[in-house]
């Protein structure tokens, strides 16, 4: 939201609630800031705003969002990795078969008769 519509809104005596927006603390640090402005008035005038801001508020949204970010990366490797674990446990059973037909002389109708089956909705 910019400026002149905050300025315009105060102007009316409404409330701009959650504006979002990055300020400079006393360290020269770049924060994000999440400020509510309301109207002062008086007299039935609106005669200035008075802002509110919550840097904590906001920093913790991003916090959770990014330990949840995390979170589901992790299970997505573990999915992947299960998934990798069974595909090479069905591919290196076939190399077995593979192996033993080669040494046994068996027909390759074989290999696949009594095969491991892989689960597709595992993947």
């Amino acid at each position: 939201m910019k400026e002149a519509k905050i300025l315009e809104r105060i102007g009316r005596g409404q409330r701009v609630e959650h504006f979002e927006t990055v300020r400079r603390n006393r360290s020269g640090e770049l924060v994000d800031v999440s400020l509510t402005i309301s109207p002062i008035r008086h007299s039935g005038q609106t005669t200035g705003a008075s802002p509110n801001s919550d840097c904590g508020a906001l920093t913790r949204t991003k916090l959770q969002l990014k330990r949840d970010r995390i979170r589901i990366h992790n299970q997505l490797e573990s999915l992947l990795d299960d998934a990798r674990i069974r595909l090479s446990g069905s591919v290196s059973d076939l190399l077995a078969r593979i192996t033993s037909m080669l040494v046994t002389g068996r027909p390759s109708r074989f290999l696949f008769a009594q095969g491991p089956q892989l689960d597709r909705g595992a993947l």
